[in-house]
């Protein structure tokens, strides 16, 4: 069932929720949340974010680690094109981290305005 963009898939005893790469599992007695942008795995991430997500709401906590992953692979690309240009690396390879880097910006931007409108909205 979605709700908010929030898919909600419950078995009667664990029900878990996911949004933009994160995940938090429910099971009556213990909450556990993972972001899947560290790879193709999902990461526990509780003990670090579950206090912004009380504090702030599911979605809009959600919206705030988005940005900080994008923030973060922005940083790697970014120091990958620096050592491109300073390694005198192939103009594909170059081209190719610019093309990255442009996609994160949209992305970037793209759940800027989710949040902005997600909060206007309440």
């Amino acid at each position: 069932m979605w709700h908010n963009g929030t898919l909600h898939v419950s078995d009667g005893t664990t029900s878990e929720f996911f949004l933009n790469g994160i995940k938090m599992t429910f099971d009556g007695n213990e909450c556990k949340i993972y972001n899947t942008t560290f790879g193709d795995y999902y990461r526990d991430i509780t003990s670090t974010v579950l206090p912004q997500l009380q504090e702030k709401g599911w979605v809009v906590g959600v919206y705030d680690i988005s940005l900080e992953n994008y923030q973060r692979k922005l940083k790697t690309v970014e120091t990958s094109i620096k050592e491109a240009l300073n390694n005198g690396n192939n103009t594909k390879k170059l081209n190719s981290l610019k093309q990255s880097r442009s996609r994160l910006i949209k992305s970037y931007a793209k759940i800027v305005k989710k949040k902005r409108d997600y909060i206007n909205k309440l």
